[in-house]
């Protein structure tokens, strides 16, 4: 389960590439390591974390018990989206919800890896080509080149409306943006459960197995 430190919030940070979740807690904490604690403005303390990604169990509890969680994505080809998406279906639909999509980036990079939608061989495809077509070198099949952005609407069944953040690898400002996004789109229930104050009165069972009032 994840810790919590000092009543912060905990941020759950995936990806189906370890240590690209590694590097976005490192550029935010300092360190290389799997845990870390940062200041967010409008939200506070944030524990931000990489669970295990095996055993399946251990990282579904680590997810369930953080606040909100971030998916990275730093490739969109057909293998790398199965493993997130293999990840995303083993946590409980309303822990789903409350993962956020974030595309990872490196400084001034212009292009992204996909795969092709008729062979699956993996194509390098240059940002300023999207929404144009082509063809696969491999197989020949023609294709529209979808955006990175759409392209992991698709996959994830995000509307069209819903945010994929875009983190800059080793950017700490684009990786504050991306867990305020997330605790946004969690919609921030687990934060605002902790912090009400609940009576217990009408909650007292007493020797029969009833309430008392």
């Amino acid at each position: 389960m994840a810790e919590n430190m000092n009543g912060s919030l905990v941020a759950a940070i995936l990806s189906p590439q370890p240590e690209i979740a590694q590097t976005f807690v490192a550029t935010l904490c300092g360190a290389d390591v799997p845990k870390g604690q940062v200041q967010v403005s409008g939200l506070g303390g944030v524990v931000v974390e990489v669970p295990p990604i095996e055993p399946l169990e251990v990282m579904v509890e680590h997810v369930k018990s953080a606040d909100f969680s971030v998916m990275l994505l730093r490739f969109v080809d057909d293998a790398t989206l199965e493993i997130a998406l293999a990840i995303m279906r083993a946590l409980p639909p309303n822990v789903q919800s409350a993962v956020h999509i974030a595309i990872v980036r490196e400084q001034g990079e212009g292009e992204f890896k996909m795969s092709c939608p008729q062979c699956g061989q993996k194509l390098m495809i240059k940002d300023a080509l999207a929404f144009r077509r082509t063809q696969c070198p491999r197989c020949k099949h023609p294709f529209t080149i979808p955006g990175q952005a759409d392209l992991v609407r698709r996959k994830f069944l995000i509307p069209q409306e819903g945010t994929v953040s875009r983190v800059l690898s080793g950017d700490v400002e684009s990786c504050l943006n991306a867990l305020r996004v997330a605790h946004r789109q969690s919609g921030g229930r687990r934060a605002e459960m902790k912090s009400t104050t609940m009576r217990l009165d009408s909650l007292i069972i007493d020797n029969a197995g009833g309430t008392i009032s």
